[in-house]
């Protein structure tokens, strides 16, 4: 389901404005295509990076680091993917194409793209962690629709960054809601953008879903994604204050039953958080790849 923003005028602004807005890589739009397709094969997603060498060798570099802790040097592509298996170098080569096209310096000071991606990283970790709890929801799509939730502030940034910026700083300075700011400075919120990007780039509709909604998880009740992605963003951004507070990791509050359905007992919580731990060292790692 994709609402309709009121003010087709602005729309249509915002759409003349994302004219600019870089295309995706070749490899990253073709495997956006085979995330419903059963019969793609390793060998398919082989040629597929091969075609696109720069991002081939950040996968090999991400097969060889210390935390995916694969036996001997791992030399092709092939033998990458029947170590870490299809699925992970999918969510590898999908990552690593998106973030590489938005990374960079931001268009001022109160934006820091690498911190935006550390925390787009961790919601998408996380919504991983979680989605194990139930197998009918894919844990690929998952860290997938995490990955781009917020994707309308980084495009912001890139393609109108005086606005957002004055946006950013209200809301550093006089702590304004970011969505509010937003709509005040820019014209549309992060998630109203991120969602005519994502019609632009023809993604998937469950994560067109994600990224219009993740803010307003009830309006679409019976999309577990969009749930799953909501609760995961409340978590990271959790976490973050407590890493910059010194604390212990700790679940903060969540809605009732979400926290029945995903995390229902303490020892939930606590693999919660011993997983974390590790995957955030991963996310580190590939954000490594663009100082």
């Amino acid at each position: 389901m994709t609402p309709d923003i009121s003010n087709n005028t602005l729309r249509e602004r915002f759409l003349e404005n994302l004219k600019e807005l870089p295309t995706l890589p070749t490899v990253v739009a073709q495997l956006m295509l085979t995330l419903n397709e059963p019969t793609s094969s390793a060998r398919d997603l082989e040629r597929l990076i091969a075609n696109d060498q720069a991002i081939a060798a950040k996968v090999l570099k991400l097969a060889n680091s210390a935390f995916y802790g694969l036996p001997g040097k791992v030399s092709s592509l092939g033998r990458a993917i029947t170590l870490l298996g299809f699925n992970t170098v999918r969510s590898l080569v999908l990552t690593i194409g998106i973030v590489e096209k938005f990374s960079g310096p931001s268009g001022g000071r109160y934006f820091d793209r690498g911190e935006f991606w550390e925390h787009s990283l961790s919601v998408a970790m996380t919504c991983k962690l979680l989605s194990t709890r139930d197998p009918a929801i894919s844990s690929e799509e998952s860290h997938l629709a995490g990955l781009l939730h917020d994707i309308g502030k980084v495009i912001m940034d890139f393609s109108m960054p005086a606005k957002f910026q004055t946006a950013m700083e209200q809301v550093t300075l006089k702590e304004l809601d970011p969505l509010e700011a937003e709509r005040k400075y820019v014209g549309l919120s992060h998630d109203e953008v991120g969602e005519i990007a994502a019609e632009k780039w023809q993604f998937p509709e469950f994560i067109r879903e994600v990224i219009r909604y993740h803010h307003t998880p009830l309006e679409v009740p019976d999309n577990d994604t969009v749930q799953l992605v909501a609760m995961a963003n409340i978590i990271v951004h959790a976490f973050k204050q407590q890493e910059k507070d010194n604390l212990e990791y700790e679940l903060p509050e969540l809605e009732p039953s979400w926290r029945e359905r995903w995390v229902p007992t303490p020892r939930h919580d606590e693999l919660i958080v011993t997983k974390y731990e590790v995957e955030i060292e991963k996310v580190r790692d590939i954000l490594s790849l663009y100082n």
